[in-house]
């Protein structure tokens, strides 16, 4: 980490980063950082956040292999609606419900998702998630 020109690193062997490949990382209005992790060797693989005392929170899937056989491609917080969208290669996207603590699947067997390799994922200024696949663009309205 480099912060006012002073460089930490971030080798803490408690840390979830010293077990997986960062795929993305995201600040939410919190302050609190997100963090897409991959290995595939490894069931530390998934969405961690790193709180503002520097304590470590594991998003689990109910499925424990989820993150470590498929890679976490990009992921979306939809901070309004506390959804956290997941788009994860070879499955399609994930939808985790921060409240509830509920996920849904969805891939192109029980919906109109084109394609289980989907990619990037945004929101646009009227609050349609958007995402990228190898088969398309998916929109999904409010």
């Amino acid at each position: 980490m480099i912060e006012n020109g002073i460089t930490k690193p971030l080798n803490d062997k408690n840390s979830p980063l010293s077990k997986a490949y960062i795929s993305k990382i995201y600040e939410d209005k919190k302050g609190n950082f997100w963090f897409g992790l991959y290995n595939d060797k490894s069931d530390d693989a998934g969405i961690y956040i790193l709180d503002l005392q520097q304590k470590w929170t594991r998003i689990k899937h109910p499925n424990p292999k989820m993150f470590s056989e498929n890679a976490i491609n990009d992921f979306y917080l939809d901070e309004e609606s506390n959804l956290l969208w997941i788009t994860v290669s070879g499955v399609g996207v994930l939808s985790y419900d921060i409240n509830s603590k509920k996920w849904e699947t969805y891939t192109n067997e029980n919906s109109n998702v084109p394609s289980v390799y989907c990619e990037r994922i945004t929101k646009d200024k009227d609050g349609s998630i958007w995402i990228a696949t190898y088969a398309g663009v998916i929109k999904l309205n409010k």
